[in-house]
């Protein structure tokens, strides 16, 4: 699984334009233990899109899917997109970088919840990263 994440947030990143806004995601086992909202009526994932594509289609400025988080099942599934996830602080992290902003911390605590396999962020300058139990275990950028 892992390995599949990172390829996708790579592709992600190497094949978003000027417009990309970033993203984050989060694989989830049980998402009824999550602490999401929806900032949109229609962010239920009906069927399985090309995960890939479908991410990169709506991880642009002029789409109102483009913030939140997006979930996908343990069997990498999108299930869902554009949620608000506000995880608790974890206060006993230690956190080496500095200057990072409000997605990559609630990925690096949301990485923490027991129901969450893991959860990678794509930012806008196109570095992947990716978390577990709240370790930084993956940091690329990509050019």
């Amino acid at each position: 699984m892992l390995d599949d994440i990172k390829k996708l947030l790579l592709n992600i990143a190497n094949y978003s334009g000027d417009d990309f806004t970033g993203l984050g995601i989060v694989v989830y086992d049980d998402i009824l233990n999550i602490p999401i909202f929806p900032l949109h009526k229609n962010s239920l994932v009906a069927s399985s899109p090309d995960v890939e594509s479908y991410l990169l289609s709506i991880s642009k400025k002029t789409n109102i899917f483009h913030d939140g988080f997006h979930f996908l099942s343990s069997n990498l599934s999108l299930t869902h997109i554009s949620y608000y996830f506000s995880p608790p602080i974890v206060n006993e992290l230690e956190i080496e970088r500095l200057g990072i902003g409000g997605r990559y911390m609630a990925a690096i605590f949301g990485s923490c919840l027991s129901d969450v396999y893991l959860t990678g962020i794509v930012t806008e300058s196109k570095r992947v990263v990716l978390f577990v139990d709240g370790v930084e275990i993956y940091y690329r950028e990509v050019k």
